[in-house]
Formats: structure tokens, C-alpha cells, sequence
């Protein structure tokens, strides 16, 4: 979120959230110093971390060799990272063919589910495993169901995610593991100012989620600093109206318990 490292972000963080989502592509991966200094945080503050992994188009790619080495990298950032005991791995997956009919999404289908069998071959706990992609929700739920993993929901300014989000918290709400919210501006730059959301969505997400008891995590996935704090001001100002009372940024309303 700050314009520094996974070790940098951590420490200004650690007192102010409960997780912090490390996202990992290629060869930018922490090394085993950092991964030691993210531990002893961890350990200090009591922050958890959720690891966020991309291989990019190659994990449904239609050459094997592309798949496989894409799944590996996976795998090498899943392994090497387990020291950090994170509360999800979300892996983003390519949803290019999800809205297809046919062979297609037959083919997207068997890619993504064997994808995500090869990541559960490396021992991570299913339930922890989250899928990430922009597919409907009768694609997804099956796959979910037979592995036993979970979904990270994205969530942003456009109406067609809640009606996503309504799907999924309706047929499946316990394997909502976690859940990526931010703006989107006039100019559709993503990742901005949760002030973008419109207010019937930020009132129905936050509301539903308290009366639920949501036990995962929600994510203020914004990258600017400023607009980082206007957001967490925003969802506390929001939760307080919600719920009648007074709360902080580190209420329990705000941060969900950790899932055992």
C-alpha cells in the first residue's frame, strides 16, 4: 500500500489492520531475511498475512508445458512462503473463457481444477486455497465443493460484482474467504478510494457482513496512501452508523476474526 517493502508496509501497518495481503508474480517474491523480518512482526504485533499469487494467462493456457511450469511457480511461492502460517493463499486465475459456452468452458474448467489440484498436492490446507476470477458463480461453486477450497471475492464500483457477491454469499458463504474491496474512478483507474463505491453497495456489503458474522477477511485492496486512510475512515464511519454504535479501525466489526 505505501510506497515501500513487504517489510516496510508491515511495520506501519501491523498496529492499524489485522492482515496484510502480500501479493507475489514471477521472481518478486520476498527473500528468507525478509520473510524472517515479516515473521518476527507477525510474531510482535500479532498481524497475519494472506499470500496473493499470479502466473498469469499460462495457468489455463492450452500447451501443457505452459500450465505446468505456471502451476510450479505457483507451488514455489506457496512452499516458500509458508513460514509466514498465512491465512489464505488467493490465486488469481485467468478468467478469459469463463463466460463461454461449450468446449471452451469445458477446457477452462478441467485447466482450473486441475491447476488447483496441484497446489493442494503441496500440503496448504484447502479451506486456506482461494480461487480468484471473474467467472459466474454456477462455474465456480462446483469446484469449490469437490476440493473443499475457497473463493476470494474482488469487489469494486460496478453493480455486476454485488450481484456476484449476493450469488456467492448466498449459496456458498462459508467459502468466502476473503474479500478484495476498492474504488474504481471516473477515469477506471482501479484500486482507488473506496469513496468511488457507491453507497447503496458499501451499505449493503458492510451491513450484511456484520449481521452474518463474517469470519474472513476484508481487504481494502487501495494503493495510495491518502486514499488508504479516507477508506478505513470510511468503513469505520459506516460500520458505527450500521451497527449504532462507536467503533475504531480496530474494532472487531471491521477486522473479522481470524477463521480456526
Amino acid at each position: 500500500m505505501y510506497r515501500a517493502g513487504w517489510t516496510a508496509n508491515a511495520r506501519r501497518l501491523a498496529f492499524r489492520v489485522r492482515d496484510l495481503a502480500l501479493f507475489l508474480a514471477g521472481e518478486v517474491i520476498p527473500d528468507s531475511e525478509e520473510l524472517s523480518r515479516l515473521s518476527e512482526i507477525r510474531e510482535r504485533s500479532g498481524l497475519s498475512y494472506s499470500v496473493h499469487v499470479s502466473a498469469g494467462p499460462e495457468l489455463t493456457s492450452r500447451r501443457w508445458n505452459e500450465r505446468r511450469r505456471a502451476q510450479n511457480q505457483l507451488k514455489r511461492m506457496i512452499r516458500h512462503t509458508r513460514v509466514l502460517d498465512p491465512r489464505a493463499y488467493v490465486v488469481a486465475c485467468p478468467a478469459h473463457h469463463a463466460d463461454r459456452s461449450g468446449p471452451e468452458l469445458v477446457r477452462w474448467q478441467d485447466t482450473t481444477q486441475s491447476a488447483l489440484e496441484r497446489l493442494l498436492g503441496t500440503g496448504v490446507d484447502p479451506a486456506r486455497l482461494c480461487l480468484q476470477c471473474r467467472a459466474p458463480y454456477e462455474i465456480i461453486v462446483p469446484m469449490l465443493e469437490s476440493l473443499g477450497v475457497s473463493i476470494a471475492m474482488v469487489l469494486a464500483s460496478e453493480s455486476s460484482d454485488y450481484a456476484m457477491a449476493k450469488s456467492l454469499l448466498a449459496v456458498v458463504p462459508d467459502r468466502i474467504r476473503v474479500i478484495q474491496w476498492h474504488g474504481v474512478d471516473p477515469d477506471e483507474r482501479a484500486h482507488r478510494s473506496l469513496r468511488y463505491v457507491p453507497s447503496k453497495h458499501a451499505s449493503w456489503l458492510l451491513g450484511t457482513l456484520i449481521r452474518s458474522g463474517y469470519g474472513g477477511l476484508l481487504t481494502l485492496s487501495v494503493f495510495h496512501e491518502s486514499e488508504f486512510d479516507e477508506s478505513m475512515d470510511l468503513v469505520t464511519r459506516a460500520v458505527a452508523q450500521l451497527s449504532g454504535r462507536v467503533t475504531d479501525p480496530t474494532d472487531q466489526a471491521v477486522r473479522p476474526r481470524p477463521i480456526r
